[in-house]
């Protein structure tokens, strides 16, 4: 048969994973572990051979919803969910599998991770009550999915592409050469507004279900908008230390692990992903990791957060933690140290980058990671690396944790009301009322001579607070 551009049209839709494939002969299938070219997609298209793809290993460039039952009643209702959804009618491809099913394809510009996709099938199977068992995803790292336009290898049958209204066949070979794919922020904005409807619906059965154990969780401070609200991401780097922050006032308030993973669930998914830097995947493994450690780690006390406090909540320093700050070796160093002795006190540990540190304080990358270097050999902070992950195709450092010598307990005004307070938002237009009014709080012009520098020394005597 002609080529008419049909492999390049392969190349471009399906064919994203090449390391490995699976092919069908009749009633064998075999996994070759190594890569294909376009001679395999050319057997497959002259019917020697059903070739069957894999997703990458993070990454996909298509996704399948194969129905294997229900026929052609089901793939009319997942068509219709997806349309309902968002997803443009014109991107929705369905062909047939081979027998009496369907594979509804969609295709994405210029790929998407494999969470992402698998997300946008359960919210179809939410949508549409569908059993998972009878219509399932594809692809996967493991899983491989028979592509369309070969011959299926036990009835013989082209699997063509059909109409999606009607579920006719289009018996043209060169249908697939007008794929058109769907760009990854449509994707990204369908998922995130259904994902907020599915945890809506499911909000208020989720967190107060019988979960066996500390029942007496009181729902207002679950359904307390307002107090979510106040919690909501407004700038990157932020996420993790709101979530532990939640999950302390929960498990202060009797909330078990289960019913803080949903919560965090529930709160996760309302958040704009411009604010978030992890995949999926990472943060619903953080979200998991946070509520058990809060069960286990964090007391009952009952005690019930203000709607109003949100996430840039009261700082609270005591003595000795300026005594540590002021040992930094230069006024960057002290100034990092302070930042991260905040978000400590705030959150219990600092969860920040580089980038973040840079862009709140206003010093160069080198700048941030040598003062790191010496507040770390000084003891002033300890450092956890955040290791790296992928993001938008490259390899990402994630943001590093940070803790102080006792592990950022929580400190509330009861315990210190002689401390230094600041209830400020943190930036870098008042880092500086939070520095100097910190080190003029505690410290004498005496004391303040051996550490500052003379720049340092004369503003905290302009602002004549010292002493």
């Amino acid at each position: 048969m002609e080529n008419n551009g049909l492999i390049d049209s392969f190349n471009n839709t399906y064919c994203f994973c090449r390391k490995h494939y699976r092919i069908m002969i009749g009633t064998t299938v075999k996994t070759i572990d190594h890569p294909f070219g376009d001679k395999v997609i050319e057997s497959h298209l002259e019917g020697n051979y059903a070739l069957c793809v894999y997703s990458g290993d993070k990454c996909t460039r298509f996704m399948t919803i194969d129905v294997d039952q229900g026929g052609k009643k089901v793939t009319h209702q997942v068509v219709n969910a997806l349309i309902e959804m968002g997803i443009p009618e014109d991107r929705i491809y369905v062909s047939i599998s081979g027998k009496k099913g369907y594979h509804v394809d969609l295709f994405f510009s210029p790929w998407i991770y494999n969470e992402k996709a698998k997300n946008l099938y359960e919210l179809v199977m939410w949508r549409t009550g569908l059993d998972p068992k009878k219509v399932e995803f594809f692809p996967t790292p493991t899983q491989a999915i028979k592509l369309p336009l070969g011959v299926h290898s036990k009835t013989g049958s082209r699997c063509w592409f059909v109409d999606r209204n009607t579920l006719e066949p289009i018996e043209d070979f060169e249908y697939i050469n007008n794929i058109e794919a769907i760009e990854f922020e449509t994707v990204n904005n369908v998922v995130r507004e259904w994902n907020k409807k599915h945890w809506n619906e499911l909000y208020a059965d989720m967190i107060c279900e019988d979960t066996g154990h500390d029942k007496t969780v009181q729902k207002e401070i679950v359904f307390d908008d307002e107090y979510y609200e106040g919690m909501q991401l407004v700038m990157p780097g932020t996420r993790h230390d709101t979530m532990i922050r939640i999950a302390r006032d929960l498990r202060n308030y009797g909330a078990n692990a289960i019913q803080i993973e949903k919560a965090l669930r529930g709160f996760y998914y309302r958040q704009d992903p411009l604010y978030i830097n992890s995949s999926e995947r990472e943060v619903l493994e953080d979200i998991e990791d946070i509520a058990w450690w809060a069960e286990k780690r964090v007391p009952v006390t009952h005690y019930r957060p203000s709607p109003n406090e949100g996430v840039q909540r009261k700082i609270i320093l005591k003595k000795e933690d300026a005594e540590k700050i002021i040992l930094g070796s230069t006024s960057a160093s002290r100034r990092i140290a302070l930042l991260i002795y905040s978000f400590c006190r705030m959150f219990g540990a600092a969860h920040i980058s580089y980038d973040y540190i840079s862009r709140t304080l206003g010093y160069s990358m080198a700048t941030a990671k040598n003062a790191i270097n010496d507040l770390i050999s000084l003891r002033v902070i300890n450092r956890q690396s955040g290791g790296c992950h992928y993001q938008n195709g490259r390899l990402v450092r994630k943001s590093n944790t940070y803790f102080i010598p006792d592990n950022g307990k929580r400190i509330t005004e009861d315990e210190c009301p002689d401390a230094f307070m600041f209830e400020r938002h943190i930036d870098q237009e008042t880092f500086d009322d939070l520095y100097y009014g910190l080190m003029t709080f505690y410290f004498s012009p005496e004391y303040l001579e051996r550490y500052l520098t003379k720049p340092e020394l004369a503003e905290c005597k302009r602002r004549d607070v010292g002493g």
